[in-house]
């Protein structure tokens, strides 16, 4: 948990650091290599801004611009990316700027994958996509699992969304090769930390 702390009624913050996205970055490369020299493929989370949401509640959108986004929010993971990349990102289930972090193209697919080169997987907190659903209003489930699938969600946990993606590929409404796309981000984890060479 690498998340940069701004507010203090955030009921996460003993998860953190602290407030200093460098110091943030600095201990999140120290303990991804940790992991990783033991052989354990580490998860970093909450991916996306996290740490100041509107008055501190947790579910909350963090508003803030896109200077503060890079040098606050993500500089972090963009340091643990650069220096000791990880196989595995939690996407934050809050919103940025009303926009979910878990079905947002730019921070998922721009950012993570296309400028900082992430090969693994990006996975929900736990019930994340039930998060996402607040956004629509009927047929929630199939539209949260589309938006978050194209941005670069591949594997969410605890929701009744991607249950949906079969019926989604049956009516045409999603391209089967961006499931394949997902499916192959997680076999590429699973190859590289070895489990299929020793289980």
């Amino acid at each position: 948990c690498i998340d940069v702390v701004r507010d203090l009624r955030w009921g996460r913050v003993e998860e953190s650091f602290g407030e200093d996205p460098y110091l943030c970055g600095r201990f999140g490369i120290a303990e991804v290599k940790g992991y990783m020299d033991n052989g354990i493929s580490p998860m970093l989370k909450h991916y996306g801004p996290h740490g100041n949401p509107l008055s501190g509640l947790n579910l909350a959108s963090v508003e803030t611009s896109i200077r503060d986004l890079h040098e606050v929010y993500l500089k972090p993971f963009e340091m643990v990316m650069k220096q000791a990349p990880t196989l595995a990102v939690m996407s934050a289930y809050n919103s940025w700027n009303r926009i979910p972090n878990s079905a947002s193209h730019y921070l998922l697919t721009d950012v993570l994958r296309k400028e900082w080169g992430f090969k693994g997987y990006v996975y929900s907190d736990w019930g994340e996509l039930s998060i996402v659903e607040l956004d629509w209003r009927e047929h929630a489930a199939p539209e949260a699992a589309l938006q978050a699938l194209t941005a670069g969600l591949d594997v969410e946990a605890s929701s009744d969304c991607y249950p949906a993606i079969p019926g989604l590929i049956e009516r045409g409404e999603l391209n089967r090769e961006i499931v394949n796309e997902a499916v192959r981000r997680v076999l590429y984890a699973k190859f590289r930390i070895g489990l299929f060479d020793d289980p």
